[in-house]
């Protein structure tokens, strides 16, 4: 995924270096282990990341303090690549329902 971080933080309490990147439609929050050392990216910066998709409990976003990125996704493909890994091919939908 290539686009832009428009939130991040250094969690000394897990070691993680958290951070979302916005592209488009899209919003994925990241997480990669980092030291206190390591320098928190600037908001806006142009970053391409590849890595994998978890699911997070919805209790998470509070009581974490993490932003709030859920949204509904279109799984477009979805391929077996190892006994416990699934390459996906996936877009962000807005759902509407005519009331």
């Amino acid at each position: 995924m290539e686009g832009a971080i428009t939130w991040a933080r250094f969690d000394d309490r897990n070691g993680l270096l958290e951070s979302v990147i916005t592209a488009d439609r899209f919003k994925v929050l990241t997480r990669a282990p980092a030291t206190p050392a390591d320098p928190v990216p600037t908001l806006g910066t142009s970053v391409r990341q590849a890595g994998r998709l978890y699911s997070v409990g919805s209790y998470e976003f509070d009581a974490f303090r993490l932003p709030d990125v859920r949204q509904s996704w279109l799984v477009l493909a979805a391929e077996q690549v190892g006994p416990d890994n699934v390459m996906v091919d996936v877009e962000p939908v807005e759902f509407r329902f005519n009331v």
